[in-house]
């Protein structure tokens, strides 16, 4: 006989995905072992537990959490099962409703999500694994082509990964041992009917050249500083329930590797104002906005008129003043540079994806 009970709670900082299993033979804290775990209203039936399983499923862009707890055992068939096994039932629908009063809305409601493996693929949130330790979204066909050195799954992000003495030599390098294995097996989940990306060929190649250091800036609507107030190649404000994906960039000093890039996505109305989408994605990263946003210099990326990306600093006083949809986009999403280092001065390479 198996059984199943499940419940959604809502919280930060959830483990990824767990599970504990517990057998027959082994004992749990206490006395009692394994029959000490079983809840009470199944005992009468459940009088030779074989294993108790607890799983633990967590979607980090809606931070919430679905646990499952599943229980078999041996049964005796005998005359008083199906009545026995009908109270369990009635027990059970009762646990539901208490569970319905306890997930606070109900189950999880995943939002899409861009994938930040080699294939930038968007999917909905509970179809992505997170990585514990990048806090970065992986799917299906990024997830476990990279093993970290104690054997556990790593990241397959561009961002996480460094082999080689320069970041030319590891470009190459991820596109040798991450992007190929990841087109290899994207394929063969093709074939099976799943819908997954291959790795483009642009994966391992996408960077901000060292021309960007010093881009061409309009005279109008910019100061002697070379920030801006109003962007002006915005001609008219586009519809403000247009919804607009944003990328965010913190480049920040790092004992450990010099300078750091860290990477948050977001899709929000045109509507919303720049501040507010800034503090959003600072707080998904557990940045504290009152140490970064004063702190940093904030820019743009843009396509310059010779067909080279560039950037234009923001000024910190028109963060409330613009909207996302103020700022003119680089490709099909805004990009946002905050430089907590002035390396964008000094003519060090961001890397924007």
């Amino acid at each position: 006989m198996y059984i199943w009970f499940g419940l959604t709670k809502y919280g930060p900082n959830e483990p990824e995905s767990k599970k504990c299993r517990v057998g027959s033979d082994e004992t749990s804290s206490g006395e009692g072992g394994i029959i000490s775990i079983i809840p009470g209203f199944i005992r009468d039936v459940c009088k030779d537990p074989k294993s108790a399983e607890l799983r633990v499923a967590y979607d980090a862009p809606t931070l919430q959490c679905t646990y499952t707890y599943a229980i078999s055992w041996e049964e005796d068939v005998d005359s008083d099962c199906d009545s026995k096994f009908s109270k369990i039932c009635e027990a059970s629908q009762l646990a539901r409703k208490i569970t319905s009063s306890l997930s606070l809305g109900g189950p999880p409601t995943p939002v899409t999500a861009r994938c930040d493996g080699p294939c930038k693929k968007e999917f909905q949130s509970n179809l992505l694994s997170t990585i514990g330790r990048c806090d970065h979204y992986l799917c299906n066909a990024c997830y476990g082509i990279v093993k970290n050195s104690d054997g556990t799954n790593g990241c397959s992000s561009l961002n996480c990964f460094w082999k080689g003495t320069s970041r030319e030599e590891s470009k190459k390098n991820y596109e040798k041992d991450v992007c190929r294995k990841q087109r290899t097996k994207a394929t063969e989940m093709n074939s099976l009917g799943i819908d997954v990306k291959p790795a483009s060929a642009a994966s391992s190649r996408l960077t901000l050249t060292p021309s960007v250091s010093a881009p061409t800036l309009s005279n109008s609507a910019t100061s002697d500083a070379g920030t801006l107030t109003i962007v002006p190649s915005v001609k008219s404000r586009p519809n403000p329930k247009t919804p607009i994906r944003l990328r965010l960039i913190i480049v920040e000093p790092s004992e450990q590797y010099g300078m750091t890039h860290t990477y948050c996505n977001l899709k929000a109305l045109s509507c919303i104002k720049l501040i507010t989408a800034i503090e959003t994605m600072l707080v998904r990263k557990q940045r504290s906005t009152e140490e970064y946003i004063p702190k940093a210099s904030l820019y743009y990326g843009l396509l310059k008129e010779d067909g080279t990306m560039g950037m234009r600093r923001i000024k910190t006083a028109s963060y409330s003043g613009l909207t996302i949809g103020d700022i003119p986009k680089l490709g099909h999403r805004l990009v946002l540079i905050m430089d907590m280092g002035e390396y964008v001065p000094k003519g060090t390479k961001i890397y924007l994806e």
